[in-house]
């Protein structure tokens, strides 16, 4: 049975946290093996990790992740105890993080070999949702929604949601895929939110007056402040935001302004997204490589793990952008040869709506292929 390492990291004052792993068994969790009071540095913890996130989107661009290496392996020897830090250097598997320091950057923390986003299979639970927000019931079946340059102005979006599609289609087996393609309003985007299982946003997030910033659609932000209206119903089990900066939690300056912690609180199960501007072909990339995990059966964070790691060995540093909000355990598709991973054609249909916007991209725009970064 593969390595499930829970790992409960809680404030306990400006100097210091609580800490304690346990294991699971797949049935449920074992007594942690030891609660142990870490002391911090707080002001070290703090300059570690400016110097980590401001360097960061350099090395995102195409910089490489070589001078934050140093930083990475700090933050590992700051945030953690000796005991922790054996744990996690002697094996791999999964990984759930569990904790009120949610915006700390747990994948990019260096064990002196590697990545922690790379060993492991890691997924992040923010404390007080785990406590107050059980998920909501996600809908039955595969239904998926991939939402593609809605404000219209995002041609690289759309290129992401058509080879969505024709990957989905490869893949065959009748998943049920709408995909709406320009221009599309605030109000329809949440009508249609809690009927899919799977959404899948390409396209812009902005920063705006405090509580306004966020996904940009045809008619304006969509900003946390609208999706608390959705509280108490049905939620999708998985929400992809692949867009700059599209799941930075409260604390931290974030153009979606904490959009991740009302997904969440209306009880999405796993959140994924950037914490930093993304070029565009590289973020298509990943989400494909990602879906392509998932698809197979791999579970939330196994896909997303590999996804990583198929990003790093190719060179490509996009991989360190994104994080897992959700325990990374969950499966959402029955596993399949593993041969399946590598795409093809396969038997099978993909059911599909498309919504064409009503203004023709820019060929141009896009035709040479060159990594823009999306932006305002």
């Amino acid at each position: 049975m593969a390595i499930h390492l829970v790992l409960h990291w809680l404030s306990d004052g400006p100097e210091g946290a609580r800490v304690g792993l346990a294991h699971h068994d797949g049935l449920g969790l074992r007594a942690p093996v030891a609660w142990v009071h870490h002391r911090v540095n707080s002001a070290g913890l703090a300059t570690e990790r400016r110097a980590l996130e401001a360097g960061l989107p350099r090395a995102v661009a195409g910089g490489g992740m070589d001078p934050l290496v140093a930083h990475g392996r700090a933050l590992f020897d700051l945030i953690l105890p000796a005991a922790v830090k054996a744990a996690l250097r002697a094996g791999a598997g999964r990984l759930t993080v569990i904790t009120d320091a949610a915006a700390l950057p747990w994948a990019l923390l260096h064990d002196g070999t590697a990545w922690v986003g790379l060993r492991w299979a890691l997924g992040t639970v923010p404390a007080i949702e785990r406590v107050l927000t059980p998920p909501a019931a996600a809908p039955e079946g595969d239904r998926l929604l991939v939402v593609a340059d809605p404000a219209g102005d995002l041609p690289a979006a759309r290129n992401e949601g058509e080879g969505l599609l024709r990957q989905l289609a490869r893949a065959g087996e009748g998943l049920a895929c709408d995909l709406r393609l320009g221009h599309l309003a605030r109000q329809d985007f949440l009508r249609l939110f809690r009927g899919f299982r799977l959404v899948h946003f390409a396209g812009h997030a902005d920063a705006g007056p405090e509580g306004q910033g966020g996904w940009r659609f045809a008619d304006g932000h969509l900003a946390p402040a609208a999706l608390a209206q959705l509280a108490g119903g049905g939620a999708p089990g998985l929400v992809f935001a692949n867009a700059c900066r599209s799941v930075a939690t409260a604390d931290q300056a974030s153009p979606s302004g904490g959009l991740v912690d009302a997904l969440l609180a209306v009880g999405v199960r796993h959140v994924i997204g950037t914490a930093v501007d993304l070029p565009d072909l590289p973020g298509a990339t990943f989400a494909a490589r990602f879906y392509a995990g998932l698809r197979a059966g791999l579970s939330v964070g196994g896909a997303m793990q590999a996804a990583r790691v198929r990003a790093a060995q190719a060179g490509d540093p996009v991989w360190a952008a994104y994080r897992l909000f959700g325990p990374p355990d969950a499966v959402y598709f029955q596993r399949r040869a593993a041969t399946e991973l590598g795409g093809g054609p396969r038997p099978g249909v993909v059911v599909a709506a498309r919504l064409p916007a009503p203004q023709a991209a820019d060929p141009e725009a896009f035709a040479d292929g060159r990594q823009r970064i999306r932006g305002a």
